[in-house]
């Protein structure tokens, strides 16, 4: 992960996002990056869930009363 900020800093040549990718080399940063990383994947998987929950619910329900 280190790595690919290396690269994305080397890449870039706005000075402001190169300052925004040093902060990222930082302990505190990394401990803010994968944070919002985790957030964001428990985000996702709820809205995914919920979707498929859905999706499955309209695709299998009963389409007349049982007799």
């Amino acid at each position: 992960m280190v790595e690919a900020v290396h690269r994305q800093e080397v890449r870039n040549p706005d000075p402001q996002a190169r300052q925004m990718l040093e902060y990222f080399l930082t302990p505190h940063g990394l401990m803010v990056m994968m944070v919002a990383g985790l957030v964001l994947m428990a985000i996702l998987f709820v809205v995914l869930s919920g979707l498929g929950g859905s999706i499955s619910a309209a695709l299998l329900r009963r389409k007349e009363p049982p007799s």
